[in-house]
């Protein structure tokens, strides 16, 4: 199915919907104006920074907002809980999973100063209150977190050592505390290696049919002792 976003506001507007009532048809309204809000945003920054690669933008649904949303497949957070975005770039998944879950507190966290900054000017434009943007690396983040999200931001035994410690245990969504990761399916060779252990998978292709993302995984790791998966 062809989810190129065009450029023109009312074109957009048809394609955001016609995705969100194919794979996430449950959104509201209010949502639904938020994502629209936010891909337009996220263009208009573009223009000045290299938020998504620029050959991405006509693909921003199926490649970035759709992936993004489908974090909501594998855990519903609840109100009051903490999401940590590990290395957000432009605001992903962060952004869009703090519009689908406005009453769920989100630190999205980025070591580029001037990527962040723009995060933060577009969360402040949607109005989204519980989001909080730092700039700064994760090692040196003090926060416990209910969740931590990232988008293939280093290999995952790496991520491990930097996250490990900063998710408390517990329940605070319709799965135990931890971390959802989105990897391509090289993950197995850090598996092979001994270097982390098995997630539990679930293949995008499986959320998000026909979109030509077979190769791509969301992984599950509950938090475990000492911090750790």
């Amino acid at each position: 199915m062809d989810m190129t976003l065009p450029a023109d506001d009312a074109s957009g507007a048809t394609a955001l919907h016609a995705a969100l009532d194919r794979h996430f048809p449950e959104i509201d309204a209010l949502c639904r104006e938020r994502l629209l809000r936010w891909s337009g945003l996220l263009r208009e920054w573009n223009s000045r920074l290299n938020l998504i690669s620029h050959r991405d933008e006509p693909h921003l649904l199926e490649r970035h907002l759709l992936p993004s949303l489908a974090f909501s497949r594998v855990v519903r957070f609840d109100p009051g809980a903490v999401v940590l975005d590990v290395g957000t770039g432009g605001g992903l998944p962060g952004l869009p999973l703090a519009i689908l879950f406005p009453e769920t507190r989100f630190v999205l966290l980025d070591s580029v100063g001037k990527k962040i900054r723009a995060v933060a000017v577009m969360a402040a434009a949607l109005g989204l209150e519980q989001v909080e943007t730092r700039h700064q690396r994760v090692e040196t983040l003090e926060l416990q977190a209910d969740y931590v999200v990232a988008r293939s931001v280093a290999p995952l035994g790496r991520f491990f050592s930097w996250t490990a410690g900063r998710i408390r245990p517990g329940r605070a969504g319709s799965r135990d505390n931890g971390w959802i990761y989105l990897r391509g399916d090289d993950y197995a060779d850090e598996v092979a290696a001994g270097t982390i252990p098995e997630p539990e998978v679930t293949p995008l292709e499986r959320l998000l049919p026909g979109l030509g993302l077979e190769e791509k995984l969301l992984l599950y790791y509950p938090v475990g002792p000492g911090g750790r998966p």
